[in-house]
């Protein structure tokens, strides 16, 4: 295990750990706002450029938060991944830089070294979406924006988490990606996913995402097209596509239903 890989680790038992502390048992337990201050963190909100939090180290740490409304979903998020840097005591060097300028849930650039925004990025999605009360909903079923969505409903998440999250937990071959003028600007593939999805990798015809940056218009129901419209495969493939909400880019989960499980 490399460095990167055991950070991650660590995070996600922070993560763990929090939600034990909180009594966490289902989704109506999570109230990542009242958790800073129970860690001794103190939280200002007022007027914030780029991000949505931001942690500032001193005497005592405080999370800045912006006034800007937003998804409640996104704040908390935000304010976890906030809370993840203080517990898992990060540099400020490596964090003030990095969460001026990163948006909720984007994935960071893989490698063996620590990334501090990747663990914190672990941090939060372990806190408001915790795999110990997902794991089996998202294993129940093949990975598809109606499962995302219903996770989002219930948790009060936005899709675009959801649908990393479905993909980071499913035992499914399948991955979250989200794509912007025709081509794939992240992705994030379960552990049992074939292929990388390269970031800049131009769309081609045949897929829903393709279709929505040609015409504007998306059919949003499930389709199963042929492995090559994404993947370097002839087997089908099952393409979930839709408008991500607040951008103008396509989020998407594809799935391989002829894979085995992973157990």
């Amino acid at each position: 295990m490399n460095e990167r890989e055991l950070g991650i680790r660590r995070a996600e038992d922070e993560a763990k750990k929090l939600n034990k502390r909180f009594g966490v048992r289902s989704a109506s337990h999570i109230k990542v706002l009242l958790y800073p201050p129970a860690l001794g963190v103190k939280v200002v909100v007022g007027k914030l450029e780029g991000s949505l939090a931001m942690l500032s180290m001193g005497r005592k740490p405080t999370i800045r938060v912006s006034d800007r409304p937003c998804h409640p979903g996104d704040l908390a998020f935000s304010i976890a991944h906030e809370l993840g840097h203080h517990l898992l005591r990060h540099a400020p060097a490596r964090v003030g830089a990095a969460c001026k300028r990163d948006r909720p849930y984007r994935p960071v650039a893989h490698g063996t070294a620590r990334h501090a925004e990747a663990e914190a990025n672990t941090v939060a999605a372990g806190v408001c979406l915790p795999s110990e009360l997902l794991a089996d909903q998202i294993g129940a079923a093949l990975p598809s924006l109606d499962v995302a969505n219903a996770i989002a409903n219930e948790y009060t998440m936005p899709l675009t988490a959801t649908a990393i999250r479905v993909a980071e937990l499913s035992p499914y071959a399948c991955a979250a990606v989200y794509s912007e003028a025709g081509k794939i600007a992240w992705a994030v593939p379960s552990s049992s996913f074939p292929e990388k999805l390269a970031r800049g990798k131009r769309l081609i015809a045949g897929s829903m995402a393709f279709e929505y940056a040609q015409t504007g218009k998306l059919d949003e129901n499930a389709r199963t097209l042929s492995g090559a419209t994404w993947l370097d495969t002839d087997e089908e493939i099952v393409e979930h596509s839709t408008v991500a909400p607040g951008t103008n880019g396509v989020i998407t989960l594809l799935a391989l239903p002829g894979r085995p499980r992973r157990t």
